[in-house]
């Protein structure tokens, strides 16, 4: 009995969960994203929540110096890309079937596009 209580993940919390889900979306959409879609998908209704989540994932993004970076654009959609710096390193590894690595590819602060 005490094994199968190991076993069994903690359960996540309502805010942990909506963070996943839009990192989830961030990685998988390949573009920016507005509030609105980032709330369809982590079940949110409210904007100041909806930008504090995609806000804490992009402080942990920067916190990691990781080479993916979450940014909050001027007109308030969120996206996930390289940062800039990385581009160089990488682009010959660039595939069409990867949404990420082509979306990001088109952006200015990263390749040109095709």
């Amino acid at each position: 009995m005490e094994a199968q209580a190991q076993a069994e993940p903690a359960p996540k919390t309502s805010t942990l969960l909506q963070q996943q889900l839009c990192e989830a979306a961030l990685y998988v959409s390949g573009r920016p994203l507005d509030f609105k879609t980032i709330g369809s998908v982590i079940g949110a209704r409210s904007e100041e929540k909806i930008r504090s989540i995609a806000r804490a994932i992009s402080e942990r993004y920067a916190s990691m110096d990781s080479p993916v970076q979450v940014l909050e654009l001027p007109d308030g959609r969120f996206v996930m890309q390289l940062r800039p710096e990385f581009v160089k390193n990488v682009r010959k590894l660039k595939t069409a079937d990867f949404p990420v690595a082509r979306s990001a590819c088109q952006r200015q602060t990263c390749l040109p596009a095709r």
